[in-house]
């Protein structure tokens, strides 16, 4: 969400979500005036099963005078395409609203004092960055190990 308010992203021509949409014809225009038009519903399932919905856009090919448009077709000659995710970008901006009210911002800004220092150090001091073991059995005791670890360390400089 961060990323997306700086203004390299916002200014980054190739990202979809900085073009102008028409809701009511169903079309995007880029930053060089290109039209892109929706043009089929596509499903995408990721390795772990997941359906993913997309709407596919496509470039328009010709002009008003039957010409090609260049910028409409890629390397290899075919039509530019986007996909976009409506749930995808409805979920993001309902999280947006929410990470901006005053309450949750206050409460976001505590979580970078209070667990951002502790992976910190972890990662820093022990040098632990990642599991050496699967299985969630075993990846509680490694971090149970872990725990123990930083409160030894937490002891001995009380004791010293």
């Amino acid at each position: 969400m961060f990323k997306e308010q700086s203004k390299k992203w916002q200014t980054d021509d190739r990202k979809g979500t900085n073009w102008v949409y028409e809701p009511k014809e169903y079309f995007y225009i880029d930053h060089k005036g290109l039209r892109f038009n929706f043009h089929d519903y596509r499903q995408r399932t990721d390795e772990d099963g997941f359906v993913r919905d997309f709407k596919e856009y496509q470039a328009e090919k010709t002009d008003a005078d039957h010409a090609l448009i260049p910028e409409a077709l890629t390397q290899k000659r075919n039509r530019r395409k986007i996909t976009v995710n409506s749930s995808w970008e409805y979920h993001k901006e309902k999280q947006k609203e929410l990470l901006s009210t005053p309450e949750i911002k206050k409460i976001y800004g505590r979580r970078k004092d209070d667990v951002e220092t502790g992976f910190g150090f972890v990662k820093d001091c022990l040098g632990f960055t990642r599991y050496t073991v699967r299985g969630l059995e075993k990846v509680r005791k490694q971090s149970a190990l872990l725990i123990t670890a930083i409160n030894i360390m937490k002891l001995t400089k009380i004791g010293t």
